[in-house]
């Protein structure tokens, strides 16, 4: 059995003002599908914000969402999840509230604080921590107004918080989970599970490099940044061409990325 998890945004998913999806992806997957082979997300976006995006074009044969910190099957049961403390969410917030927009990822919803900001996600308005408090808090992302802040704050915070949580640079996001989960993490749970299958693995970011990593065969795009292509079997225009690829694949090949 052939495998392939997807990075969501900017991978499969190119938003809804460039077309939502690449032409010939959702063909190329349903017929991968077809053949016998699975095909799901490992995305930082939660449960709801990749169903809204989705509707009913695709139908994902599991789900690693949230950086990692919970895993789905195809009927949407939860595998394994790991929750961050309110205690934790707490420390952020009096930490970065005043320099980034944050929003928390609690029970597949997506909550922001005050007002909706620029995340291309539907959110709720919350306007205390306290609201949070009878939910599984899942994840935590921050909006900054650079690369470079977001670079520098996932490095604060990994250095201030290094038993509790995770912080992965996204771009311009920070996305944080508890610690012990990332997508690396969630490709090692379906090798796990699927040990006799082939995993490939395909994402556009910084995020996505424990995914490439953790992959049997690795993809990226072209104009990906070169610290990601560096991680990568084969750079590819679509999730089509990485499909096309991963067919003509017999087996695994060993993968030497230190």
């Amino acid at each position: 059995m052939i495998i392939l998890a997807s990075d969501f945004d900017g991978t499969l998913y190119q938003g809804a003002k460039n077309g939502s999806f690449l032409p010939g992806d959702i063909e190329a997957i349903q017929n991968f599908q077809k053949d016998g082979n699975l095909f799901g997300v490992c995305t930082g976006r939660p449960l709801n914000a990749i169903l809204d995006a989705t509707s009913d074009r695709i139908s994902y044969d599991f789900y690693i969402i949230t950086s990692g910190a919970i895993i789905l099957d195809k009927e949407r049961n939860i595998l394994f999840q790991k929750c961050l403390t309110h205690h934790v969410l707490q420390k952020i917030l009096d930490l970065y509230q005043d320099q980034c927009a944050i929003v928390v990822q609690a029970d597949s919803k997506i909550y922001s604080f005050y007002s909706a900001n620029g995340m291309p996600a539907k959110q709720e308005i919350i306007y205390s921590p306290d609201e949070l408090k009878d939910t599984h808090i899942h994840g935590i992302s921050m909006m900054c107004d650079n690369e470079k802040q977001a670079q520098s704050i996932s490095q604060q915070l990994n250095q201030q918080l290094p038993n509790e949580i995770r912080a992965f640079q996204n771009i311009q996001y920070v996305d944080i989970v508890a610690e012990g989960c990332s997508k690396g993490t969630g490709m090692d749970f379906l090798k796990h599970q699927l040990p006799n299958s082939l995993l490939g693995g395909i994402g556009d970011s910084y995020n996505d490099e424990p995914l490439l990593k953790s992959a049997d065969v690795a993809f990226t795009f072209h104009h990906s940044p070169k610290q990601i292509q560096q991680y990568c079997d084969h750079l590819v225009a679509n999730v089509a061409e990485a499909i096309h690829i991963m067919e003509n694949i017999s087996s695994p090949k060993e993968k030497n990325l230190d």
